[in-house]
């Protein structure tokens, strides 16, 4: 296994990324599930969560702004959105309504109570529909880039200007209709993204990468910052409640969380540690949609069997059943040929999900 990641992906810090970055998601979605559910939990879990609650989409924000430029020159405007309602919008409606089918026969046992007139949130507010808000924000700021960079071939320092005025208009702008206030809050990572794109894909800058010097400084940094966040922020549910300097402190903290992150990736990938985070940074869109729906079911069976006993061996099953049951979904999927769960009918879709 380690050895056809390997081959097949030459960039395999991207995949330890969206493996710490994914393990993050789903770390959350269990410790709020238990939380939903009036069962006390050990303050281990949740302070854990708090401290690195703004990082998990930052990264992944950044992660997605790394290979745009490259598939949009290789693809095209036109190709490039279709590719991307391929592998984004189609995954995205497919499994937001399955997850909302789920919620509906199975309502006794969830935390949501959900109709199937629900259905139409998807179109214009998944907000409602839980973790799906990131595929459909996604979306829309990636092709919003690629429209401004065909179309108006804006340079990246005013693109950087442009998605700061739009972070700093989303705490103003709150409106979760058509995820509006999302994309402008998160827009600005994506651009982060592009504008690191050139030192991570260049081999000449990957010494730095994987700099133990730079490590431990970054390292030092970055706790610091967090420390800040969690001290300050411990709770905090909506970023856009933010206020005063911590509004501008958010920035730098995050990306710079979101940097020691990929710099540890890239360590991880030189010297094929913990491969096992590879792995699941590979099937990082497959877990992303599937794992409330598996974490929803591992947690209701176990409280059957365990009652309120051993509740943190619960939580941690629950995180790991979030983790490798999609995986395994996938893999029992994609032998039985259900590929259309993932991709539309007779297109082809590329691996590559999220790029």
């Amino acid at each position: 296994m380690k050895t056809e990641i390997k081959q097949n992906n030459r960039f395999g810090w991207i995949d330890y990324a969206r493996g710490i970055a994914i393990i993050l998601v789903v770390y959350k979605h269990a410790v709020v599930g238990f939380i939903s559910s009036d069962i006390p939990i050990s303050d281990l879990f949740f302070d854990f969560q708090e401290m690195v609650y703004n990082l998990r989409m930052p990264l992944f924000f950044m992660l997605s702004g790394v290979f745009i430029e490259k598939s949009l020159r290789r693809r095209g405007v036109k190709e490039f959105v279709r590719y991307k309602i391929n592998t984004i919008i189609y995954p995205f409606l497919i499994w937001g309504g399955i997850q909302i089918s789920i919620q509906v026969i199975a309502s006794e046992y969830t935390n949501s109570q959900k109709s199937f007139l629900d259905m139409i949130y998807l179109l214009y507010y998944p907000r409602l529909i839980d973790p799906f808000w990131f595929l459909y924000t996604l979306f829309f700021i990636v092709i919003i880039y690629a429209l401004l960079e065909t179309y108006f071939k804006i340079k990246k320092r005013y693109l950087f200007l442009l998605n700061l005025a739009f972070y700093f208009s989303s705490f103003y702008i709150k409106t979760d209709i058509l995820c509006i206030n999302d994309i402008l809050f998160y827009s600005i990572f994506l651009t982060v993204g592009i504008l690191f794109s050139k030192y991570l894909l260049g081999k000449k800058y990957h010494q730095h990468f994987t700099s133990a010097k730079l490590f431990l400084i970054l390292g030092v940094v970055v706790f610091v910052g967090q420390w800040y966040w969690y001290t300050n922020y411990k709770g905090l549910v909506w970023f856009t409640d933010l206020s005063g300097i911590d509004r501008i402190l958010f920035l730098p903290i995050s990306i710079l969380g979101s940097t020691f992150l990929l710099q540890l990736s890239f360590i991880l990938d030189k010297y094929d540690l913990l491969t096992i985070l590879r792995f699941i940074g590979s099937h990082s869109l497959y877990i992303y949609v599937m794992h409330l729906i598996v974490t929803g079911a591992t947690r209701a069976v176990l409280l059957k069997l365990l009652g309120g006993e051993a509740i943190s061996l619960s939580m941690i099953l629950v995180i790991i059943s979030g983790i490798l049951m999609p995986i395994l979904i996938y893999k029992i999927t994609e032998r039985l040929k259900m590929d259309f769960l993932y991709q539309p009918p007779k297109i082809s879709f590329l691996k590559q999900s999220l790029q």
